[in-house]
């Protein structure tokens, strides 16, 4: 198997611009992203726990739509939760509260977004369903993206 940092939903180029409107004028100076929804990420240090098949077989490069329905804030991101449609989307981390990273703070990675969301406390309020497409895909790192099997 290739070098798999994490599996998601990588939005399209219009459902990203979409959302992006939905962060706070307020964050001026912040990196915005917008860019996907984690369904696994090895930095959350739980294993793959499907087999090469299963992987081979998940349907990479299907569209889902992700329709967020609350926001998560603090002093360093703000981020999107929701639930993915159709909801036979993969679980692959049981753990993995489904979100978007929206924006950071200068110096805070988009990976404490997990942080954010995990911690109830800093839900921010519910926001009106914005929906979204994103494929299926998963990524080595960095900004590009791959629509099929790693396998």
């Amino acid at each position: 198997m290739k070098k798999v940092a994490y599996i998601g939903l990588f939005l399209t180029p219009s459902s990203s611009m979409f959302l992006k409107t939905e962060i706070p004028t307020g964050v001026i100076g912040w990196t915005e992203y917008c860019h996907h929804v984690t369904l696994w990420h090895k930095a959350n240090k739980r294993p793959l726990t499907l087999s090469e098949e299963e992987i081979r077989n998940l349907p990479w490069g299907q569209s889902f739509i992700f329709a967020s329905k609350k926001t998560y804030s603090d002093d360093k991101a703000i981020a999107f939760s929701g639930i993915v449609l159709p909801l036979k989307v993969p679980v692959l981390d049981e753990h993995q509260r489904l979100h978007i990273t929206g924006a950071c703070a200068p110096g805070v990675s988009p990976v404490y977004s997990n942080e954010l969301v995990a911690n109830r406390a800093n839900r921010t309020g519910d926001c009106p369903s914005r929906a979204v497409v994103g494929t299926l895909g998963w990524c080595s790192g960095g900004p590009s993206w791959s629509p099929t099997s790693p396998i």
